[in-house]
């Protein structure tokens, strides 16, 4: 998990348009998961997180899936993540 965070880090600051389409549909649904468009309940704004920047992805700037952890600017960018409640 470490190894793919780290790979999502990567993407995130070496853009690659392939991967930023993933991330882009990922994103959305993390922002708008519910039935009537709501944020899914594990998206947390972090002190961390709320540091940076994510230029591309608005909707998750700032925000961590509180169910794993995982800072969602470098987690919608690994290829080998996947979300834990089975979401993407």
């Amino acid at each position: 998990m470490i190894k793919d965070i780290l790979n999502g880090w990567k993407n995130y600051l070496i853009e690659n348009p392939v991967i930023e389409e993933v991330a882009k549909e990922r994103s959305k649904i993390c922002a708008t998961s519910g039935p009537n468009g709501n944020k899914c309940t594990h998206l947390s704004k972090g002190k961390f997180t709320s540091m940076l920047r994510d230029y591309k992805l608005h909707e998750i700037e700032g925000y961590y899936c509180s169910k794993c952890k995982c800072p969602l600017s470098a987690k919608v960018r690994s290829k080998n993540e996947k979300c834990p409640i089975n979401k993407w």
